[in-house]
């Protein structure tokens, strides 16, 4: 792995691969969960590569079977798609420098890349650090309910408060973007890869998986919008969506690892805290919770600002002409970012 980036540059990325042998896989071939997740991770890092290492001129239509059997069968012990996703770039794509040091952007740094630069592994690092502000968050939210059933007020309006402060440390972590990943990088070298073969036109069709299915298939690629942490607060505070935009957070949670789409699920059956605050007749918890509401339309807003400035003011030194208006999760990724911000302003009470 630490050959891709030079393959790739050298243009010669397809040429190893294909040379590589094939590996053979049972269901006793990996033992640890961990295991079974670095291997996706090689193999959704050597697959883009594959797809995407020499340009979009010529792209394949098809994954070879030395990786697409491997891939497939990963992908489908871990119950998701083989496809490069928030997962296997940010969750499961990170280490220590210092073992015995803080988890911090200092001290963090991602396993794999497709550059070898110090902007790539930032980019996968600042997910993590977003992921980590929002732990008070998620903490709070395990004690409300019993607050809720309980009629204690005091306990409800600590737990909001505690869900908006975690949504400000988000944005705080998110803004660390600028400092060591620069937007022209970002665009040209490391957002082509982050592609799958939905919603992109140089894949009408799909893509093939060679010895798995000659029918092909479409996988959404790698989207912050496949972070269950959003999810999280959009269900907890009931963040309702439109249309469309609600199919495609909902079609995003196929990309997220099994236990995190089997939490969304128990969450959402919760009783609703919207529901709650509006039968309080209490001011200070309706306060407590618009301002929960209005931090996560800040937080939308913020990442509505850096994807602009990261793609929408990039576009004249695009490489990858299908990607032009299309997010790598396949949406026309700024209409949806800002109706779902809007959503979200509107459930003030």
């Amino acid at each position: 792995m630490n050959k891709l980036p030079s393959l790739i540059e050298r243009k010669c990325i397809r040429h190893e691969i294909l040379a590589l042998p094939c590996l053979e896989f049972s269901s006793n071939t990996l033992s640890s969960e961990a295991e079974w997740w670095r291997a996706l991770v090689v193999l959704n890092f050597l697959s883009h590569a594959y797809q995407w290492g020499e340009g979009e001129s010529g792209v394949p239509k098809k994954i070879p079977r030395i990786l697409a059997v491997p891939w497939w069968h990963v992908a489908e012990h871990l119950q998701v798609p083989p496809v490069l996703s928030y997962a296997t770039s940010a969750l499961y794509n990170w280490s220590l420098k210092d073992p015995s040091g803080p988890m911090d952007g200092d001290n963090l740094y991602a396993t794999s890349t497709f550059t070898g630069t110090e902007d790539e592994s930032w980019f996968y690092i600042v997910p993590l650090l977003v992921e980590q502000s929002a732990v008070p968050g998620l903490k709070a939210i395990s004690k409300v309910y019993s607050a809720m059933e309980h009629r204690n007020n005091g306990v409800v309006k600590q737990c909001l408060m505690d869900v908006n402060t975690a949504l400000q440390s988000m944005l705080a972590a998110l803004n660390c973007m600028y400092q060591r990943c620069q937007p022209r990088t970002f665009y040209t070298q490391i957002r082509p890869f982050q592609a799958g073969s939905k919603g992109l036109e140089c894949f009408p069709e799909g893509l093939i998986y060679e010895g798995v299915d000659e029918v092909p298939k479409k996988f959404s690629g790698a989207s912050a919008a496949q972070s269950a942490v959003l999810h999280v607060f959009d269900i907890f505070l009931r963040a309702e969506h439109r249309g469309d935009d609600d199919s495609f957070l909902k079609d995003m949670r196929h990309n997220m690892p099994l236990k995190h789409r089997k939490f969304l699920v128990e969450l959402s059956e919760r009783p609703s805290v919207r529901e709650y605050v509006k039968g309080s007749d209490s001011e200070e918890l309706v306060q407590s919770y618009n301002n929960a509401i209005q931090a996560l339309a800040h937080f939308r807003s913020e990442h509505v600002i850096l994807v602009t400035r990261y793609i929408v003011m990039q576009k004249q030194h695009s490489l990858n002409a299908s990607l032009e208006n299309k997010g790598t999760g396949g949406t026309d990724f700024m209409v949806f970012l800002k109706n779902v911000r809007d959503d979200t302003l509107a459930l003030q009470l």
